[in-house]
């Protein structure tokens, strides 16, 4: 998530440089400045001060050395509250060998907020502990530590009784530090503390779910845990922090529109337009197409059967301009007549499709034809059809999208053949022009690149989106398609799959293409598709991040340590149980020896 956009390069360039004198003991070339700074202007303020403040060099400086007393330079920066915070804990944490007190960073980042330079409060949180001396605390002064008191532990203002009671107990001989710890410790402020006392990782997901309606996936969590982990019950700076963020996303302008000739390319951060697929064509040769997956020497292999095998699914509105090419596409495929129904879902299309799927059904009678009286989604069409369906493996086929000749008869192969899989998926070609043949939109070559599914990819990438095949035993384990959605439902289940453990497999062979239809359900410019993500992204992301990303580190390190000694105790988690792991097999590989 991108968290701060808005620090000037003259103010960041003055920040990487206080923050090197301070964590790395010299001053950064003119290449780190401008590294860092190019990272301030990508990933926000807190991430490029993080990579400093615990780059290797720093926690080097830091386990060696006593911390840097820098001459700081003056003036104000243009970040946010929450990375003020996060600058000043780590400063104070590197002076003293010891995490700052919420309330006193608290106090440091008041200061600044009242006009003190965030160089001045450095500097001064990187002075050597004075010594204690007898002070007097006029009135002002302990109302002011009472109300902040109040506000950090207690989530209110002082009334006049609670002000009064507590400058007599500082006055009667007391001190103003035990008036401090009365009322952190006292019965309200433990009462409040109670209400949040969930660990880092879910205060991190509750925080998301509130304030932004959606999910946090796997990286965000991992992302602010550390920081909510050293708040305490304190997660004001996190709720501010997204606020502040969603605030900024509804309030300026979209910087991207939502373009129906552009196409994400799926497993990627990069895109293909009409314009590239129009240049494609001139540029490509004009090569013969040749593919064997299934070939002789293939282990995978479709088992003989006198039965429907494959049901195809689809939901049928408007079709008109692509039912003829898209039924010819179906019956050629290689396994259509013998192992194959396709169910064909009218939503009371007004186009009359009904023409031709009559002619194709009178040469293929394993077309499967339902015309509803009013209409239904596309996900209500895909039940139906399920419940109708006679084959143990299904798969959707839209209209305006086409498949090689023989991609049904790979998946279905797939799943023969491995027991284990239950969802099969693959690449998928982008098209621009309808009714394309597949070799001429394989000439062009614009695929996708999808990872295989893992726990936490899933929620990044829809891997499964366009032409998957899965057993149709997963619909009695997981349920139905979510028809209350109009454009996310196969996220969803596919969400639902990876919750209950279901497995994913991808096919190294792109052997369906996706057409960009600009007046389709997810790439017109009214798709509801982010939307409905929000929703299910809160609904189903806390089911599958793993307990182990969302505890205190000092509970995870427990945990690993119940494997074996980590050699690595800091960085990402994953590597710190590799790290555990590896330990492990060396110390029994020895014993063997």
């Amino acid at each position: 998530m991108t968290i701060e956009h808005a620090v000037p390069a003259d103010q960041a360039a003055d920040l990487v440089r206080q923050l090197y004198r301070a964590f790395l003991a010299r001053d950064p070339g003119d290449g780190e400045v401008a590294v860092h700074i190019a990272n301030m202007q990508h990933d926000g303020a807190m991430a490029a001060v993080s990579d400093i403040i615990y780059s290797q060099e720093a926690l080097s400086v830091r386990a060696h050395a006593e911390p840097a007393r820098p001459s700081l330079p003056e003036g104000m920066l243009a970040i946010s509250r929450a990375d003020i915070a996060e600058v000043v804990a780590y400063a104070l944490e590197a002076a003293r060998h010891d995490a700052p007190s919420a309330y006193e960073v608290e106090l440091r980042v008041d200061d600044v907020g009242r006009g003190t330079p965030l160089a001045v409060v450095l500097r001064d949180a990187l002075q050597p502990p004075q010594l204690p001396q007898e002070s007097v605390e006029d009135d002002a002064s302990i109302n002011r530590t009472i109300e902040i008191m109040y506000r950090m532990a207690l989530g209110r203002m002082p009334g006049p009784a609670d002000l009064e009671n507590w400058r007599g107990a500082a006055g009667n001989g007391g001190r103003l530090s035990n008036v401090v710890f009365g009322i952190g410790e006292s019965a309200e402020a433990k009462l409040i503390r109670g209400a949040f006392d969930v660990v880092p990782g879910i205060k991190v997901q509750l925080a998301f779910e509130i304030v932004l309606g959606r999910g946090a996936a796997a990286a965000e969590v991992d992302h602010f845990r550390r920081m909510v982990d050293k708040q305490g019950s304190d997660i004001s700076p996190l709720v501010w922090q997204l606020f502040a963020d969603e605030a900024r996303r509804r309030l300026l302008p979209p910087q991207h529109a939502n373009d129906p000739h552009l196409a994400y390319i799926f497993g990627s951060r990069g895109a293909v337009t009409l314009a590239d697929w129009r240049t494609g064509k001139k540029a490509v040769a004009k090569t013969a197409i040749k593919h064997d997956v299934l070939g002789f020497e293939s282990v995978v292999r479709l088992r003989p059967a006198e039965d429907c095998v494959v049901s195809i699914l689809t939901s049928l509105y408007r079709g008109g301009a692509f039912i003829r090419s898209f039924l010819e596409n179906m019956t050629s495929q290689t396994i259509f007549r013998t192992h194959c129904e396709l169910i064909i879902i009218d939503a009371n299309s007004p186009e009359n499709e009904r023409a031709v799927i009559e002619e194709f059904c009178r040469d293929f009678p394993n077309i499967v034809y339902k015309r509803m009286d009013a209409r239904v989604g596309i996900y209500e069409a895909w039940n139906i059809a399920a419940e109708m369906a006679k084959g143990r493996y299904l798969t959707n086929a839209n209209v305006d999208d086409i498949r090689r000749n023989d991609s049904f008869e790979i998946q279905a192969a797939l799943l023969d053949t491995l027991d284990f899989v239950d969802v099969a998926y693959q690449d998928v070609l982008y098209c621009f022009e309808p009714r394309l043949p597949f070799e001429e939109i394989a000439k062009r070559d614009f695929r996708s690149d999808l990872p295989v599914v893992s726990r936490y990819n899933l929620m990044e990438f829809n891997s499964p989106h366009n032409a998957p095949m899965w057993r149709a035993a997963l619909h009695r384990d997981v349920g139905p398609f979510n028809q209350s959605l109009q454009s996310a439902a196969d996220f969803e289940f596919w969400l639902r799959c990876r919750a209950a453990g279901k497995i994913f497999y991808k096919v190294n062979e792109a052997h369906a293409a996706y057409f960009v239809n600009p007046d389709g359900m997810s790439t017109r410019p009214d798709t509801r598709g982010a939307v409905e993500a929000y929703a299910v992204s809160r609904e189903l992301y806390r089911k599958i991040v793993s307990p182990m990303l969302v505890i205190s580190d000092e509970e995870f390190l427990a945990r690993v340590d119940e494997i074996d000694a980590a050699p690595l105790r800091e960085g990402r988690r994953y590597d710190i149980v590799q790290s555990a792991l590896l330990a492990l097999g060396t110390r029994r590989e020895g014993v063997v020896a």
